[in-house]
């Protein structure tokens, strides 16, 4: 994700704060999990990292990851930006997973718990 958010940066000129969430708490791969576990997987995994100095704090924030599956990752690090005081504007994704399974939806319901079935996109 972060080699995205370089090539991302590159072109637009945006600043990319490579250091700017860390992850600090080990996760078990999330591609095996419903949503619910993912939610739980994820909780207090990241931190304001040491990219964020008070001039900067006042930025606004466009996350940038690999894939987005159930949001759960992105939930997670928005989470932590605005409980740090950032305004997160969104986030930019290269793919989006396809959930093909009848329990497991991006919102949260039915058997969220069921590994979910990724599609390629047509």
């Amino acid at each position: 994700a972060e080699l995205i958010a370089q090539g991302f940066c590159r072109i637009t000129g945006l600043p990319c704060l490579g250091q700017g969430l860390l992850r600090v708490k080990a996760t078990e791969a999330q591609h095996q999990f419903g949503l619910a576990t993912r939610q739980s997987n994820l909780r207090s995994a990241f931190r304001l990292g040491p990219d964020w100095t008070l001039d900067r704090m006042s930025s606004a924030v466009l996350l940038v990851d690999d894939i987005y599956t159930t949001g759960a990752t992105a939930q997670a690090a928005a989470t932590e930006l605005q409980q740090s005081g950032l305004k997160v504007l969104g986030m930019a994704t290269v793919a989006r997973a396809i959930l093909r399974h009848p329990g497991v939806t991006a919102a949260g319901s039915g058997s969220e718990d069921q590994k979910p079935r990724l599609s390629p996109i047509r």
